[in-house]
């Protein structure tokens, strides 16, 4: 990368110093500026590389957060499940008693069954 001094800056110096030292002073100038650039860029590279999260550690965390979470997301799974077994059971033994029921207690059931059993 490389830094110039503005025209009319350079022409001030040339003006003030003469063209040779002019032409000095713009070279020192410039380099000190370059350096500086160098320096500056440096220093704020490692200042937001130890500040801010790379690429590596951002991959790294967000990998384990999936990994937690699809491993709860298995556990709930299982458990909705088995929650889900234990509900249709239920649901069965209700309607195999409901039915039962309707089915003995129908007062036309329960005339056929008393003409039969009273002969």
């Amino acid at each position: 990368m490389s830094y110039s001094l503005p025209r009319k800056v350079f022409l001030s110096f040339e003006e003030l110093l003469g063209k040779e030292k002019a032409e000095i002073v713009a070279t020192e100038l410039e380099t000190s500026l370059r350096e500086t650039i160098i320096e500056s860029k440096e220093t704020l590279k490692n200042e937001l590389k130890n500040e801010l999260v790379t690429r590596e550690l951002f991959e790294k965390e967000t990998f384990s957060i999936r990994e937690s979470f699809q491993k709860e997301g298995e556990y709930t799974r299982k458990l909705f499940e088995e929650r889900f077994k234990l509900q249709d059971l239920k649901l069965n033994i209700v309607i195999a008693i409901a039915a039962l029921a309707l089915t003995l207690f129908n007062p036309a059931l329960l005339g056929f069954l008393e003409k039969v059993f009273r002969l």
